[in-house]
């Protein structure tokens, strides 16, 4: 017998057994798969960050500090220039694409001025908004009320010089600039008609304001745009010049005379319907011109108050500011 060739092939074996031994030894491995399908339902959502703002110890005819203790609070103390104000994010949290935000604001039901009562004032009425990136826009000019309601006042000052027929009698108070306005009903005695009037004092200086340093114009007698556009409400849309800057309203007018409405972020406001033309009643959000506001999406408005002369000591009504999402 020949060793060494019995020996190679011994080793052979063993060698051969050593490799099998060594793949033996390794786990298998295998992979399957599960099929994963989500159906996701249409939901317009959204949601607003923070859900609280709240200004303390305002003087009238101010623009208050928001409170800076706050990481969404960009004013004067943080080292911004200019104009206080809260930063408030919106986001859909809902699956649908969303195409209009527009927003409310409370308001009174009827005048509290010379009431003398706090609680008769809606805080929601004096709350202005302004759209922007970044810490918002820093003119005071890019801030506009919601739709800012002004009654009837009870008493009418006796150094104005009013239309005839003028049955109301009112302001724009922004803070510490106001103008006067007058109500002229039509022939039906309506204030909604073609054939009313709707007077103010000059809009188109800042030198006629009114304020406590300056008594402004007070003659509404000259006033050469004073027609108002027939509908559910009367339409009157207006520029009021600022020292910041230009202020676009549209204004409806109360069929009945009582009250008049400053609108600029609410094209719905009370369902009114009405063709808002979007240099003077814009939407927070509009698809036409920004695309999509997409599940997911971000975007920022900020806000400020403007709280007017002659409000009352204390703790005003709580109000609201609410945003609203179309799709």
């Amino acid at each position: 017998m020949n060793w060494k060739n019995i020996l190679s092939i011994a080793g052979g074996v063993l060698f051969a057994f050593a490799v099998i031994l060594s793949v033996a030894g390794h786990s298998d491995t295998d992979f399957d798969n599960a099929t994963v399908d989500i159906s996701v339902a249409g939901q317009t959502w959204i949601d607003i960050t923070p859900e609280q703002l709240s200004w303390t110890n305002v003087d009238p005819a101010s623009v208050p500090d928001c409170d800076n203790t706050l990481n969404y609070c960009f004013d004067t103390t943080n080292g911004d220039s200019g104009v206080p104000r809260y930063g408030v994010e919106i986001e859909n949290i809902g699956s649908k694409n969303i195409s209009l935000i527009w927003l409310n604001t409370t308001y009174e039901s009827s005048n509290p001025y010379a009431s003398g009562l706090n609680t008769a004032y809606d805080a929601g009425n004096f709350v202005a908004v302004a759209t922007g990136s970044g810490h918002g826009p820093e003119s005071r000019a890019s801030y506009y009320f919601v739709n800012r309601v002004e009654y009837n006042q009870s008493k009418w000052p006796i150094y104005l010089k009013l239309p005839t027929g003028t049955v109301s009698q009112g302001r724009l108070r922004d803070a510490n600039y106001e103008w006067f306005w007058a109500l002229v009903p039509g022939a039906s005695g309506k204030c909604n008609a073609s054939d009313a009037g709707l007077y103010f004092s000059d809009t188109s200086s800042a030198s006629s304001i009114h304020n406590e340093t300056q008594t402004g114009d007070t003659d509404l007698t000259d006033d050469a745009n004073y027609a108002v556009t027939a509908g559910q409400f009367g339409i009157q849309e207006r520029t009021f010049t600022t020292p910041e800057g230009d202020m676009n309203y549209t204004i409806l007018i109360d069929p009945d005379c009582n009250y008049v409405v400053f609108d600029h972020w609410n094209p719905d406001f009370a369902d009114v319907g009405f063709s808002a033309n979007p240099a003077y009643t814009p939407y927070v959000w509009n698809s036409a011109s920004a695309g999509n506001f997409t599940p997911g999406e971000l975007a920022e408005i900020y806000v400020q108050t403007r709280v007017s002369y002659g409000v009352a000591q204390g703790n005003l009504k709580q109000g609201y500011l609410t945003v609203i999402a179309s799709n």
